[in-house]
């Protein structure tokens, strides 16, 4: 028999009482739901870009980004399988871009300015569009993700108003660059410092006349699958995710001697 050893000393182990586990809780139901979707969209999303990374690395996606004239373009993997690649028309022509008009490749990105990978693709993309000034012509459409990055939408609408000056390129410059540190407080300082009159842009923002611009950027991204940025759209299909300068100058090179 065993002998409680706090009895001798007129003591006994008080009654604990019953705690519940917390996932038994609804607040802890809840979580358990919220984290399973944010892991679930996570790895999905990271699946796609690695899954596009490979084909680009191939050469798989690198032939079927032509421009045709059609909805839909089928292609054959080396296996044999038929991939058919959706084709949107998300060019526009009062979006900030580089380029001539008829370009043999027409790359479109759905960006947001508060969004690190869009910052470290900005970079290559700007440098390709320089390397093939002839043969590109870039387009950048504001896709902020504002439940992700708050204060995003109000940048991209001090872009806009940026735009209006002729400063966009140099304010989408600075505020990749100091994406860390740029909030909606001192986004004049940053417009200033790229040659923007403040006085004209602070009517421009008091205007809210960029608001409704940006509003169908994501109303139109969202009609094309766009669920995080950086998305491009090069030629019309879409490719999700950061893509490397390398990866993306052999893709250009593809399709341009594709079209010879």
């Amino acid at each position: 028999m065993a002998i409680d050893p706090l009895k001798p000393y007129g003591l006994e182990e008080p009654e604990r009482p019953f705690v519940r586990p917390w996932y038994t809780h609804w607040w802890g139901v809840f979580l358990i739901i919220i984290f399973t979707v944010i892991i679930a969209g996570g790895s999905l999303f990271g699946w796609r870009v690695w899954s596009y990374y490979n084909k680009l690395k191939t050469g798989e996606l690198a032939s079927a980004v032509f421009q045709f004239p059609d909805s839909f373009t089928a292609y054959t993997t080396d296996e044999g399988q038929q991939v058919v690649i959706p084709f949107f028309d998300v060019i526009t022509q009062d979006d900030p871009q580089t380029g001539p008009i008829d370009a043999a490749i027409t790359i479109v990105e759905f960006a947001d300015f508060k969004c690190q990978f869009c910052a470290e693709s900005a970079l290559a993309v700007r440098g390709i569009a320089v390397k093939y000034p002839n043969d590109i012509r870039y387009i950048f459409r504001d896709f902020p993700v504002e439940e992700l990055h708050a204060g995003a939408t109000a940048i991209h609408i001090a872009g806009e108003c940026a735009k209006d000056q002729g400063k966009f390129w140099a304010f989408h410059d600075k505020i990749f660059q100091n994406q860390d540190v740029v909030t909606t407080d001192n986004i004049k300082a940053y417009a200033a410092q790229v040659g923007v009159d403040i006085a004209e842009f602070d009517r421009c923002l008091a205007s809210k006349k960029y608001d409704g611009e940006v509003a169908r950027d994501i109303e139109d991204a969202r009609s094309a699958g766009v669920y995080g940025t950086p998305t491009f759209f090069i030629n019309g299909r879409k490719i999700e995710g950061s893509i490397p300068a390398d990866l993306l100058d052999q893709l250009v090179q593809g399709v341009l001697a594709a079209q010879k």
